[in-house]
């Protein structure tokens, strides 16, 4: 499937924003962005940028699913009318449940 390494190229390059906010202000608390003292200010992010990268997941796993389960999924009908922590509590049950099981 050489569209998914075209694809995963492009979705790398437009997520490389997100993981400097990562890297930076998210995960590893650095102290001179932090401090407002880095020579390197965070870049910008935008709704359109997330929304591009989030395309670009989908266009690359409408290619995987069907090979790998044979099956499509339509990820652009998600949405999700609660917040992340009734995200986490499905989650959290799920594991229970099958713990359960």
């Amino acid at each position: 499937m050489p569209e998914t390494g075209l694809i995963l190229n492009k979705l790398e390059k437009g997520c490389q924003p997100f993981k400097t906010w990562r890297d930076k202000k998210l995960a590893h608390f650095d102290f001179p962005t932090s401090m407002n003292i880095s020579s390197n200010p965070l870049p910008d992010v935008s709704v359109e940028m997330i929304e591009d990268a989030l395309a670009l997941v989908r266009e690359h796993m409408d290619l995987v699913e069907p090979h790998c389960y044979g099956a499509d999924v339509g990820y652009e009908h998600f949405f999700m009318h609660l917040d992340g922590e009734a995200l986490i509590a499905v989650l959290r049950d799920g594991m229970r449940y099958e713990e359960l099981w």
